[in-house]
């Protein structure tokens, strides 16, 4: 099987190559994103024609397995057998090791040092990361025409002991939080030969993770596609939420409990989630909700133009697996466990049920694409906020507008977002009724965007109430 080419990520690999380059002054970066996004394919693609020392750290080894396995390759590279027996139980001596070496090569050839999965390689403690700060400080900065990334999957550790640590205050240059690829280059990279509808379903379901999308085998369909790789014994998004907690979190339950709790509705309150988790609202319970947020898995948002939207700030899960995992995987888990043949599609996936699913996770898809929406419709180069809005503080009443923009133009851009197959002209009822709740006419123009999956009746179109119809089409063009 041929490898799969590199897909999107061109404001990353620009930045990337000019910070490898031999006449860019030496430089630290760290990127962090979850698990599977593709850190490392970024890191290796954009240092392909470089000298790079890639170092790896190991999942679940201690300090001393992970010194163990940084000499073994310090002395691959490096070809002196005495890097790989050097008897040290400190990380600078390591280090300052690393650095002798960079300093011995050409001084006017940038040496990428690459810190992949960084916070296995620290063991989960700051200690590696203060005797970088003083191996940094005395010998590969001064010395060395070096750009040091640090990289890893566990984002709290990351951002809280590494990006944010005294330590190397001031010393990071570059920061790269990597999300998921957009809608555009996943249907031009991964599903050139399938329809709009059928990449986006798979999307809605599974987001821009490349490595969930290279599991896609592009000569099924959608459906079953699924089928394989979500309803049968081993299948691998069967088991992929275990291997995602592990990773990110250890063996720790108060993560999956939050998960689970927000799986069950579509949103709740920072109040909500600590009394589920018999918790206090700050302290711990923030500490788990911002770690959440750190990894992708959670999102916080309040309503656009709206005085109390702290106080209704809301969470709900943001990665698009989690949401399809809790509604149809983990349920059916004991019965695909024992069943040869897993369990069949029209049972594991019913079709009112995920009907439903697919109209939210399209409400999400709009909301994560804001950017290209703002693009498509002209008004990208106007500052703005943008965002869902909603009156009351109840989960169940009161008006709510799917993704609203507050532009700095006097214009809101209010999306009214619709997944089903048949859009009629009962969505303008709809529409005018959140306009009058919203009620800024007096002070901004009120511009109405229908966005649907499918092109819409053509009544809708004649009617001329909506400024601009998009539909997965425009989302899939590039821009």
């Amino acid at each position: 099987m041929s490898p799969i080419p590199f897909i999107g990520r061109i404001p990353q690999l620009n930045m990337l190559q000019r910070v490898s380059s031999n006449s860019a002054p030496s430089s630290i970066t760290a990127v962090y994103g979850r698990r599977c996004i593709g850190k490392t394919r970024l890191i290796l693609e954009a240092c392909q024609e470089s000298q790079l020392l890639h170092f790896e750290g190991i999942e679940g080894a201690d300090s001393a397995e992970q010194r163990k396995h940084f000499l073994k390759t310090l002395a691959r590279f490096s070809g002196i057998r005495a890097h790989q027996i050097a008897a040290t139980a400190d990380w600078e001596d390591l280090l300052i090791l690393l650095a002798e070496y960079v300093a011995s090569q050409p001084a006017d050839q940038k040496q990428i040092v690459f810190f992949d999965e960084f916070q296995w390689m620290a063991a989960g403690r700051i200690e590696l990361v203060g005797k970088l700060k003083f191996v940094w400080d005395n010998y590969l900065n001064p010395r060395c025409n070096v750009h040091l990334v640090l990289c890893g999957s566990v984002s709290s550790f990351l951002v809280n002991k590494v990006i944010r640590s005294q330590a190397l205050y001031g010393r990071i240059d570059q920061v790269i939080n990597l999300g998921p690829l957009n809608f555009n280059e996943v249907k031009s990279g991964f599903f050139p030969k399938r329809t709009v509808l059928e990449a986006l379903e798979f999307y809605l379901g599974f987001g821009g993770v490349p490595k969930y999308l290279e599991m896609y085998r592009s000569n099924r369909s959608v459906r079953l596609n699924l089928a394989d790789l979500c309803f049968k014994p081993d299948a691998y998004f069967t088991n992929e939420f275990d291997r995602l907690f592990v990773s990110h979190f250890g063996k720790s339950r108060h993560y999956q409990s939050v998960v689970q709790f927000l799986a069950d509705r579509k949103h709740a309150t920072r109040e909500e989630i600590a009394r589920f988790t018999g918790q206090k609202s700050g302290g711990r319970i923030s500490e788990v909700l911002d770690n959440l947020i750190l990894a992708g898995f959670v999102e916080s948002y309040g309503s656009v133009h709206n005085p109390q939207a702290n106080r209704l700030r809301r969470y709900r899960i943001s990665d698009p697996y989690l949401r399809f995992y809790f509604r149809f995987i983990r349920p059916l888990r004991s019965r695909i466990a024992v069943s040869d043949q897993g369990v069949a599609l029209h049972q594991a996936l019913p079709d009112k049920r995920y009907d439903i699913f697919l109209g939210l996770a399209f409400e999400h898809f709009c909301y994560r694409h804001a950017f290209l929406i703002a693009k498509k419709l002209g008004f990208s180069a106007v500052a703005y906020e943008h965002g869902s809005w909603f009156k009351r503080r109840d989960q169940t009443t009161g008006a709510q507008i799917d993704l609203l923009f507050k532009r700095a133009d006097n214009v809101m851009t209010l999306c009214e977002i619709k997944y089903r197959s048949h859009v009629n002209k009962n969505v303008i009822e709809e529409v005018e009724a959140k306009v009058e709740a919203l009620d800024v006419r007096d002070s901004f123009t009120v511009e109405k965007v229908l966005i649907s999956a499918r092109k819409p009746s053509s009544d809708i179109y004649q009617a001329g109430y909506f400024s601009t119809i998009l539909t997965a089409e425009d989302f899939a063009a590039d821009s």
